[in-house]
């Protein structure tokens, strides 16, 4: 098994955490920084994806669909939610940096064909968690409720000095309701 930390590195690839690179079976992440103008494809081959635009905007297309200039943060710390994209699986992905940009990319295996789709974020659910040190604000991008094959993506924030995962638990076997076995990635921003 690979390092459980992934430090960021320069350049247009943020970060990367393949199946391969982690040494698990469905769990994929990367972040990439996109200048204005510049561009990013992809294919989704066996695997669904949830692409996140965290800061700036772009325009994405995929599917046979195009989403013009989709993005409403400067920075992942504004207290908006953020604008994502689903792609299903073999689909051609097209991300167009209107603005400087930085995209999260979250992927899964999937087996159903499924038309891609734009997540608004006036559809996301916000809520908060936890209470004292433990606060945590939420927002539900692709719930457990949405048409997904195995992808679910939440985006946290933690405010200074708080504890983002309580209580203490793991996802190694599947003991419902004790434990659900399940690969989590993280990607953290420090304000």
């Amino acid at each position: 098994m690979s390092p459980l930390l992934v430090k960021a590195r320069a350049g247009s690839a943020i970060v990367e955490v393949t199946p391969e690179s982690a040494g698990w079976t469905h769990v994929g992440f990367a972040a990439h920084r996109l200048a204005a103008g510049e561009q990013l494809t992809l294919e989704t081959g066996r695997r669904e994806l949830c692409l996140v635009v965290l800061t700036g905007t772009v325009t994405v297309q995929a599917g046979g669909q195009t989403w013009e200039a989709i993005g409403n943060r400067q920075s992942v710390f504004e207290d908006v939610s953020p604008y994502a994209v689903y792609v299903p699986l073999e689909t051609t992905v097209g991300i167009t940096a209107v603005s400087n940009a930085e995209v999260a990319l979250c992927s899964a295996p999937a087996t159903t064909h499924r038309p891609a789709r734009l997540i608004d974020p006036q559809s996301m659910t916000r809520s908060v968690r936890g209470k004292g040190a433990n606060t945590r604000y939420v927002c539900d991008i692709l719930p457990q409720t949405a048409e997904a094959d195995g992808l679910l993506v939440v985006e946290v924030v933690t405010p200074s000095g708080h504890s983002s995962s309580y209580p203490p638990h793991k996802h190694d076997s599947d003991n419902i309701p004790l434990e659900s076995s399940l690969e989590e990635t993280y990607y953290h921003r420090l304000n």
